[in-house]
């Protein structure tokens, strides 16, 4: 087997993140500026404990990054790869005009 620049495994692991509908709704909320976990709960409708196990997965494989402010935990993209990956999937998920979806 080939030696490859990148570890297989990590690359499988992120998308297996990725592959949840709501990991993913999060990665675009935070994609627009850092987020805190309320503000990701209350735009997903979601409890705040079930978007802190999101979010726990999404730091595991580096999707997102953590910056404390005071008495809040503000989420962010991890990486500039991690923008890359997301706005490369919305634009293979984009329908063309009059095809169905």
């Amino acid at each position: 087997m080939r030696n490859l620049s990148f570890d297989v495994t990590e690359a499988a692991n992120l998308l297996s993140a990725l592959s949840n509908p709501r990991r993913f709704q999060i990665l675009v909320f935070v994609s627009e500026g850092e987020r805190e976990v309320n503000a990701i709960a209350d735009w997903l409708g979601l409890s705040q404990s079930a978007v802190s196990q999101h979010l726990r997965r999404l730091r595991e494989v580096k999707a997102v990054q953590t910056r404390r402010e005071a008495q809040q935990i503000l989420y962010s993209l991890g990486s500039a790869g991690a923008e890359i990956i997301i706005r490369s999937v919305m634009q293979l998920s984009v329908s063309p005009r009059g095809a169905p979806a």
